[in-house]
């Protein structure tokens, strides 16, 4: 899609509604393919697993806010680059290309994802999670002020922002999983309220950053996006550290 919309901008964006129909029908396509190909299997092992967990436990449960807060400066961090940021960098720079952002962002993206299917992480979450987290914040704050001196340079961060956004996307959502005692039925709860919270708090961080972009300008949103998503790092110093030698 970002590809299409690269190179089809006009197109794509001359009628919204056709275009968004095509989009929502090729979703139920795959839905119905899903729905028809996708396999049932037991969570449990056929074991009877006790679980007294409840969403009030999970509400009080201060690692499910900690998590939340950071994952909610996470996707700030992430999305803005896909969605607010592209049309206010061009309307900033007339050279920058926002289909080349989104382009770039999804590009190394999606090699970020194709490495993490190769390697096997077998070290200390925290570490590696706040390694790549500060390389990420980095490349975009540096694409974002480069944006109007050297667009090229700029694309070439956001690329490589999106490796390193994808390949601790993994590591950092895989962390509930493996909080002792987890099972499928609390991690199910568990992840309800935390998805639930963590788009609050990306909903609440987005209305301010516009709020300040109006107020402030686009020098004043653009710092106050890279510190709040640094509360992404806090948050994993936070968090308990998940894995176990074997």
């Amino acid at each position: 899609m970002a590809i299409a919309f690269v190179f089809f901008a006009d197109k794509m964006t001359h009628n919204w509604r056709l275009t968004l129909s095509c989009v929502a029908t090729f979703s139920i396509f795959f839905f119905i393919v899903w729905l028809l190909k996708a396999q049932n299997f037991e969570t449990s092992g056929g074991a009877e697993v006790k679980n007294d967990y409840s969403y009030g436990k999970a509400v009080k449960d201060p690692f499910v806010w900690k998590f939340a807060l950071g994952f909610g400066a996470f996707l700030f961090l992430y999305v803005m680059t896909l969605t607010s940021l592209p049309p206010t960098l061009v309307n900033a720079y007339s050279n920058f290309k926002p289909g080349a952002m989104i382009c770039a962002v999804s590009g190394g993206g999606m090699v970020g994802t194709l490495l993490m299917l190769k390697i096997k992480v077998e070290r200390k979450r925290r570490p590696i999670l706040l390694v790549l987290g500060s390389a990420a914040i980095l490349a975009i704050a540096g694409a974002i002020f480069l944006a109007g001196i050297s667009p090229l340079v700029a694309y070439t961060l956001l690329f490589i922002s999106g490796i390193f956004l994808f390949s601790q996307y993994p590591i950092y959502l895989n962390i509930p999983h493996e909080l002792p005692n987890m099972n499928p039925q609390k991690s199910t709860l568990l992840f309800g309220v935390i998805w639930a919270l963590t788009y609050g708090f990306y909903t609440i961080l987005n209305v301010i950053w516009s709020m300040i972009l109006g107020a402030g300008g686009l020098l004043s949103a653009n710092i106050f996006y890279v510190i709040v998503s640094m509360i992404y790092l806090v948050a994993i110093i936070l968090l308990p550290e998940t894995y176990r030698k074997k």
